[in-house]
């Protein structure tokens, strides 16, 4: 799940984080207004913290937060959340060995796994049915609902952080085929990837300038 419903929370959700200047972490009372008006946007959290660190970007599943319409050539209409799931099952990892381990070991674990082999996940989608609903991310759909095998993913390589940094992500960018829902946070979101990409490069351009 997301961990906004609606695109005017974003705002009050940071907010309500930012360290209190005399001491150096969140005004708690804040924090508290702020979730006890929007318990939406506890969901995901709560989802964290009742699961393991992932140990591999390659033993973690992957879904979308939002509904897209898939058609068929036939012009017939189906709402779908896809999820990856990877092949050799999800692994976690305790506290105990979390602490052995540095900030960015899931960039080093993954390099080195495909050296061995390639990662593979199975690509699923997950159909609604009436009652689901299409319009909030913080929303899971019942796990009863009908999932069906769609393909594989398969990574056999990686590219340098340099060339994927100068990508901007356009989620409402689709195939043929594809639309998305409309959810209110979903449609929002393209807005915010160009300008965010363009300030990320300014600051690094800024950072690296001689004086």
């Amino acid at each position: 799940m997301f961990f906004v419903s609606r695109p005017e929370q974003f705002e009050g959700f940071l907010t309500a984080r930012l360290p209190d200047p005399a001491t150096g972490n969140p005004d708690l009372s804040k924090l508290k207004a702020f979730n006890d008006a929007n318990s939406d946007t506890l969901l995901q959290s709560a989802y964290f913290a009742s699961n393991p660190v992932p140990a591999s970007y390659a033993a973690v599943k992957y879904w979308s937060v939002n509904a897209f319409e898939f058609i068929s050539a036939q012009g017939q209409s189906q709402l779908v959340r896809w999820e990856f799931v990877p092949e050799k099952g999800t692994l976690g990892l305790t506290d105990d060995e979390m602490k052995s381990l540095p900030t960015d070991f899931l960039v080093g674990e993954f390099g080195n796994r495909l050296e061995q082999a390639p990662v593979v996940f199975d690509f699923k989608l997950q159909l609604d049915e009436k009652g689901d609903t299409l319009t909030d991310p913080t929303k899971v759909w019942p796990e009863n609902r009908l999932v069906l095998p769609a393909g594989k993913l398969v990574i056999d390589r990686t590219r340098p952080s340099s060339v994927c940094d100068v990508i901007t992500f356009i989620p409402l960018v689709l195939p043929n085929g594809i639309k998305p829902s409309a959810g209110p946070v979903w449609l929002a979101r393209s807005a915010f990837c160009v300008p965010s990409l363009s300030r990320s490069h300014r600051a690094v351009s800024s950072a690296g300038k001689q004086p």
